[in-house]
């Protein structure tokens, strides 16, 4: 199997975003071939994400900036040289600068067609803007529709223009179980309307104090 890592920055130039999926295949892929899946998976963010709708919901100052594929074991353990396409750098351009707090990310769930811990995944996605958000504090139900869509959209052009390269054989994007060594199809994308948090992305910003005596 393969590990597909897209990365880029939030809504400044410290705080980067990466989303991890992975992919299962029947091939025997060359350096080339893996070349050519980062390159498709590039081009599949910028298409399902990057652009319109959901595109136009995502700060500008948001960026895929690479896209990293590493071949892996079924253990999940990288038996072959990541491949990283960089100098993309690719931005939602058609949406606003008043974005979230980068620490805020929507989640979608990446279900399979099984039940159980093993077989379910998550994917947060950072930068969206204030359009997104309803007065309640919620993520507007259209928005959350339409990011569910278009990641169901990415999932299928990655499976799709990957399982065209040659030595890639059938392409399956997947959630993996390191646990039980398999990779199980991703068949359905939910996402909700309440919005997560990722500490990690709030412990990392840098921060400005003000204080007032009593």
């Amino acid at each position: 199997m393969v590990k597909i890592v897209a990365s880029g920055k939030c809504v400044n130039t410290t705080d980067e975003w990466n989303v991890v999926l992975h992919a299962g295949y029947n091939g025997s892929p060359t350096p080339a071939d893996l070349v050519l899946l980062a390159q498709v998976a590039a081009e599949a963010w910028k298409t399902a994400i990057f652009t319109s709708p959901v595109g136009a919901l995502i700060s500008h100052l948001c960026t895929l900036d690479f896209v990293t594929v590493s071949q892996l074991d079924t253990a999940g353990h990288t038996v072959a040289q990541g491949v990283n396409i960089g100098a993309i750098p690719y931005a939602a351009t058609t949406g606003s600068a008043n974005a979230l707090p980068s620490e805020v990310a929507v989640c979608v769930s990446n279900l399979t067609a099984r039940t159980g811990r093993s077989y379910r995944g998550r994917s947060y996605i950072a930068g969206f803007t204030v359009g997104a958000v309803t007065p309640g504090g919620t993520m507007d139900v259209g928005a959350a529709q339409e990011l569910a869509t278009a990641f169901a959209g990415l999932v299928l052009e990655i499976n799709t223009n990957g399982s065209l390269i040659a030595g890639m054989g059938t392409v399956v994007v997947g959630v993996l179980s390191t646990k039980l060594g398999i990779s199980s199809p991703i068949t359905l994308c939910k996402v909700g309307t309440t919005f997560d948090v990722q500490r990690r992305r709030r412990n990392s910003a840098a921060e400005v104090y003000f204080s007032a005596s009593v």
